[in-house]
């Protein structure tokens, strides 16, 4: 269900915690709806989170660009998130236009929960893993997941592939802007 993928240390780590703080200023609202409260920022690419939703440019950063494509080679799209004291996500499953994969760097400390479907009538019971700061995890998205409300302040990073019905609706916005 979760494989734990890496761990970022030392050095590497004390400086994405830095430019996790020094680009604060440019985090938003989420989106969401299963995540109030939280703040992100779009990586790469920006998705509306809409029934047909649009996709184009977002924030671009070599260094954040270089570590996503070495934790989820070629990404499309990613999202810096930040969960304040008492924020959490609950179960959902990620937007039709990511691919099942998804890889999640946590910054600070984080439950994070998954489950299968089971029968109608039948009580979910989400799997727990805790995740450690400088944690990679790749995981289904398509899976129901989500973060019990953090005890202190928790960033996360974490990198998708469109579909490839997306990927080509994006070529073709950015070429349009060309």
């Amino acid at each position: 269900m979760l494989e734990k993928i890496g761990k970022i240390q030392g050095q590497n780590l004390q400086d994405l915690h830095n430019w996790c703080q020094n680009h604060r200023y440019l985090l938003k609202p989420t989106i969401s709806r299963y995540a109030k409260g939280r703040k992100e920022l779009w990586i790469r690419r920006y998705c509306d989170l809409k029934k047909q939703p649009t996709i184009t440019e977002g924030f671009r950063d070599e260094r954040l660009e270089a570590l996503g494509d070495r934790v989820l080679p070629n990404f499309d799209i990613g999202l810096l998130l930040l969960y304040q004291q008492g924020v959490k996500i609950n179960l959902h499953r990620d937007h039709t236009v990511f691919s099942s994969t998804a890889v999640s760097i946590n910054l600070g400390e984080a439950t994070f929960l998954m489950a299968e479907m089971v029968g109608k009538g039948e009580k979910l019971q989400p799997q727990c893993y805790h995740l450690t700061d400088g944690e990679v995890i790749k995981f289904n998205c398509k899976m129901l997941h989500g973060i019990k409300a953090v005890n202190q302040e928790r960033w996360c990073i974490i990198f998708w592939h469109l579909k490839d019905i997306f990927r080509n609706t994006i070529s073709k916005i950015i070429i349009n802007k060309i």
